[in-house]
């Protein structure tokens, strides 16, 4: 006669039960998503780097610099030769993380690079998918950072660009292109590269690249700014003005200037 009670404390028990273990999943869940979501890169890459996502890369006396886009589960990789003792340098200003693997697939826990041979850098987004850009090279960042190569894909070839700036070139009298000598090579598109107003910047940007640097109001936004140099290809330009960022921050490129030939200069 006492059946039915019984039975109602089990079915009682077993909803007890499945309620503790739902209170469980549901608390490793929220330790997961915490864990995901944090703004810290952890010891390790979470994810796997395919070999369809390694780019071989090589410095010479230069660094490189090179875009991408990573998202979770598609991490980057650039791979690099390198000597025991070289120093591995990089910077970006993404929120993004970075390891470097030795040639026997172990993380290297500092600058110091430990043995000879091919390097592996692995780039992966903190959160979310993330656009970067990151300047790579071997030795004292600050050093190295003078020198560029960069590169860029032109619409009309397969073969890249290349534009390179040494800070062994500089100063120049006269930075940038000239105008045309010939009548059929006009109008022109000039693209010029900018910099922040104030005298130190003015001082420095003549002492360290072009003399011929000059102040002048800007025609895309009428700030008073200074003119470094102005190059007839708009790539060249960005490349240039990455190049004075590496002494001078906020160097960018205007608004293009189309010049049309004047019979009168």
């Amino acid at each position: 006669m006492f059946l039915p009670a019984q039975s109602s404390i089990k079915k009682a028990l077993v909803c007890f039960m499945l309620l503790i273990l739902a209170g469980c999943s549901t608390a490793v869940k929220s330790a997961n998503t915490v864990s995901s979501t944090s703004n810290k890169c952890p010891d390790r890459p979470e994810g796997s780097l395919s070999s369809d996502r390694v780019k071989s890369i090589y410095f010479g006396s230069q660094t490189v610099k090179e875009t991408g886009v990573v998202s979770p589960g598609k991490d980057q990789g650039y791979a690099f030769e390198a000597n025991a003792g070289q120093r591995i340098s990089y910077r970006t200003n993404q929120n993004i993380c970075t390891w470097v693997f030795t040639p026997n697939n172990e993380i290297v826990n500092s600058t110091n690079l430990p043995l000879d041979g091919k390097y592996t850098m692995q780039v992966a987004a903190l959160t979310g998918s993330t656009t970067f850009e990151i300047e790579m090279g071997l030795g004292e960042l600050e050093r190295v950072s003078k020198n560029y190569t960069f590169q860029s894909t032109s619409a009309n070839s397969s073969a890249p660009q290349r534009y390179q700036f040494s800070s062994s070139d500089f100063p120049k009298t006269s930075c940038g292109d000239p105008l045309p000598s010939d009548s059929r090579d006009y109008p022109v598109t000039f693209y010029p590269v900018f910099i922040p107003y104030n005298e130190t910047n003015l001082d420095k940007a003549r002492s360290l690249f072009c003399q011929d640097a000059l102040k002048v109001r800007r025609k895309d936004t009428q700030e008073i700014a200074i003119q470094v140099a102005s190059f007839t290809n708009e790539e060249k330009s960005k490349d240039f003005a990455n190049f004075v960022n590496s002494e001078i921050s906020d160097a960018e490129v205007g608004q293009p200037t189309v010049r049309t030939l004047n019979l009168n200069e």
